[in-house]
């Protein structure tokens, strides 16, 4: 049996890609580790103190609160459907962070969605995607944005 990552970003792909993990769970799976990395907004390190009246650093600190609820309710739906299922919100680069959790966790097999950006944001920007898949050395499916005819 195998562990699975399950790549979670709250874009409208993530249904699909919940679906596409709950399939495989039941059929081939020890359970879902659900993950979403808040992306760093900057280049500089995170300082430990903040100014209290920034409106930036609030709005930031509520939508994460809510990533994290939303989360934290998809796994409890999961577990209700008997699908042993943890999850994680680590905070860092996308692609780097998704690799230390899937070798945290030991998992086997990683479910992501492939947002079908085009070739100039694939030069430019990279693809998280790519980065797994090169860094982790496990199998990765991915849930496409589109369905092709």
């Amino acid at each position: 049996m195998k562990r699975i990552m399950v790549c979670i970003d709250f874009s409208p792909l993530t249904d699909r890609i919940l679906a596409t993990a709950k399939e495989l769970a039941q059929c081939m799976s020890d359970g879902l580790h659900l993950v979403h990395v808040q992306p760093e907004t900057s280049p500089t390190p995170r300082t430990v103190v903040s100014n209290p009246d920034s409106s930036v650093g609030k709005k930031e600190s509520l939508t994460r609160q809510r990533e994290v609820a939303q989360l934290g309710r998809i796994c409890q739906k999961l577990t209700d459907e008997n699908i042993q299922t943890t999850w994680s919100a680590p905070a860092g680069k996308i692609h780097e962070t998704l690799i230390r959790e899937a070798q945290k966790h030991d998992v086997q097999l990683v479910v992501m969605g492939s947002h079908g950006n085009g070739a100039v944001h694939h030069l430019v920007v990279g693809s998280v995607a790519e980065g797994v898949l090169k860094g982790l050395g496990v199998p990765v499916v991915l849930v496409p944005a589109v369905v092709s005819d």
